[in-house]
């Protein structure tokens, strides 16, 4: 009977350990399925292409902007050389003493119905038309210059009497503000060669001379034709009109419009009677 209490005792004991003793938790491990990692990585690839793509349209436009600015800061720096000779000079109106027509210079000539230079002033005659595509202009240094547009050539070939934009007389392509100057061989091209001007118009008021008067010789005193046979008694101005068309570094042409008037400042304007 004690060995049967000692086995039961030992089997109950057995037993309780197996009871008590730790108890193993399957638990499920955590992670992403294939599906859920596929659908992340196309998320993030839309949101990388679509930031990327927002980055490259706000980068080209700031090089857009930078370029176009550039651009407008060399229009403003070559058309600054003919503001500041019209500014400091004089419009050339080819008249010495109210009396005789003077040389001209390149395409910026006397009036066209007087033949030759150095004529007696007998027909009241205007030297500019209403619109132009040329200026003549006596500098500062009381040096003849001539500002006019010309064709794509090399050299340029001045664009031809009203012709103002698309084909010069010569059937090429308008292209260049050009520059000549009294003394100097060869005309100077003005604008950057990015730059293609498109249209040039000059309205230049009055369109003869004011700055002379004097006996003419049929009849004495004779004033401009276009101004009532009397003289015009207005200080000179230059109204330019330009369009541009300007090549940028990223290959795009943008237009670009330029518009001032510009005064000289010789007010010394004489007023005789009519």
């Amino acid at each position: 009977m004690l060995n049967t209490h000692r086995t039961m005792t030992n089997t109950k004991e057995k037993t309780n350990k197996i009871q008590t003793g730790p108890v193993l938790i399957y638990s499920r491990q955590g992670g992403f399925t294939l599906m859920e990692i596929m659908v992340s990585t196309a998320i993030f690839a839309i949101v990388a292409v679509a930031m990327l793509s927002l980055f490259n349209y706000v980068l080209k436009i700031n090089r857009k902007t930078e370029a176009l600015r550039q651009a407008s800061q060399g229009m403003r720096n070559f058309v600054e050389v003919l503001v500041k000779e019209i500014r400091n000079g004089q419009i050339d109106y080819y008249v010495a003493n109210g009396q005789t027509y003077t040389a001209g210079l390149g395409p910026c000539q006397p009036p066209s119905n007087i033949v030759n230079a150095n004529v007696s002033i007998t027909d009241g005659a205007s030297t500019y038309a209403s619109k132009e595509n040329k200026l003549g202009i006596i500098n500062n240094e009381n040096v003849q210059e001539c500002f006019y547009l010309a064709d794509d050539q090399t050299p340029p070939v001045y664009a031809g009497a009203n012709k103002f934009d698309s084909l010069a007389i010569s059937n090429r392509p308008v292209k260049n503000l050009m520059m000549m100057k009294a003394g100097v061989v060869l005309a100077q091209v003005l604008n950057p060669p990015n730059f293609s001007v498109k249209k040039l118009m000059f309205l230049i008021r009055p369109i003869c001379d004011p700055y002379t008067y004097g006996p003419r010789a049929t009849p004495p005193g004779q004033g401009c034709t276009d101004y009532g046979s009397n003289y015009p008694k207005m200080q000179p101005s230059v109204t330019m009109f330009i369009h541009f068309e300007v090549t940028l570094p990223t290959k795009e042409v943008v237009p670009i419009y330029y518009q001032t008037t510009v005064s000289t400042n010789q007010y010394d304007i004489p007023s005789p009677s009519p």
